[in-house]
């Protein structure tokens, strides 16, 4: 069980301190760091498909600049088809995110990235102990549900 943190390339200082922060935590983390003009596209898609298979969270990093990312919505996507725990880490007002973002926790603070933290920790302890691998886990509707409903009580949200 890893995090997907799921960013722009402006974004990438916020995400690497985000990456800094779990993995201080002993939190395995997949960020990619690509540079576009190296890969054509249909190697950046399976590479972020292939990533996000890896993991069973997904944190995106959403800014100003994410309304000019084709990359960020599409992760946000195959994480919700397959799925995955889902959190914003939004730098911008809440009232200024897409309508759909606000059905998953959004944390609004580098401080509260220890309460996603924390959570996952608990989620993770949980899915160890009643699943032998994380394929089986990954396919439990309700036990990301109440990951995300769990987190938004621990933020303050609804």
């Amino acid at each position: 069980m890893a995090v997907f943190i799921s960013h722009k390339k402006e974004d990438e200082s916020v995400a690497k301190q985000i990456d800094i922060t779990l993995k201080a935590k002993g939190i395995d983390t997949y960020l990619d760091i690509l540079d576009p003009t190296l890969i054509d596209k249909t190697n950046i898609t399976a590479k972020i498909l292939d990533g996000l298979n890896k993991c069973s969270h997904l944190l995106a990093v959403i800014s100003s600049k994410t309304s000019e990312s084709w990359w960020v919505p599409f992760e946000i996507g195959a994480a919700t088809k397959g799925d995955k725990r889902i959190c914003t880490y939004s730098t911008i007002p809440i009232a200024s995110l897409p309508d759909y973002l606000t059905m998953w926790p959004i944390i609004i603070q580098i401080s509260q990235i220890d309460l996603f933290a924390a959570r996952y920790l608990k989620d993770r302890l949980v899915l160890e102990k009643s699943y032998k691998s994380y394929e089986a886990a990954s396919t439990m509707i309700q036990s990301a549900s109440d990951f995300h409903r769990l987190l938004k009580s621990d933020l303050g949200q609804r």
